[in-house]
């Protein structure tokens, strides 16, 4: 019950995007942020000042304030509210998901914590060994780490599968 109010609200906050001004995201944001103050700022605030700054050069300020002010409510609201591996199996569970499309899905959510932790791991070693770690160094990391992590998750997709649609129907069993 949890995981489908928090689910509403996602998409309540998708919709209110399209609904309000950029004043009034602003002003939602700092009341979401005044709530859940756990947002973090390291990420959130170069997404929307690069945002702001294309849209700026390309188009002005009135389109610059309206696409960067809906990234901020999207980012700040996407950040304060976090789902636990159970809440994401009701979610997908509720919106009917199919197990080819579930299944990887929240094995990738549940590998994330140790690309999380894997990443810090390599980067100390790294440090280590070259000294400071440049933004091309970044990408060698995450990418590798993210490529193993998928190898993984398919591999056992697979395996979850198998065990529960695939030998019954290789057998010829029905359930």
């Amino acid at each position: 019950m949890k995981a489908k109010i928090k689910l509403l609200i996602l998409i309540f906050g998708f919709f209110c995007i399209f609904v309000l001004t950029y004043q009034q995201l602003i002003f939602l944001s700092l009341i979401i942020l005044g709530i859940f103050p756990r947002v973090k700022f390291k990420i959130v605030l170069p997404i929307v000042l690069y945002i702001f700054l294309i849209n700026y050069l390309l188009y002005g300020i009135t389109t610059a304030l309206n696409f960067s002010s809906r990234a901020f409510f999207l980012l700040i609201l996407s950040s304060s509210i976090k789902f636990s591996f159970y809440e994401l199996i009701e979610i997908l569970r509720f919106l009917k998901m199919p197990k080819r499309i579930s299944i990887p899905t929240l094995l990738a959510f549940r590998y994330i914590k140790i690309v999380e932790n894997d990443a810090k791991t390599v980067k100390e070693v790294y440090k280590i060994r070259c000294g400071n770690i440049k933004i091309k160094d970044y990408f060698k990391i995450y990418s590798s780490l993210i490529k193993l992590v998928l190898k993984r998750v398919d591999e056992v997709a697979i395996a979850i599968y198998l065990k529960e649609d695939g030998i019954s129907k290789l057998l010829g069993f029905k359930k």
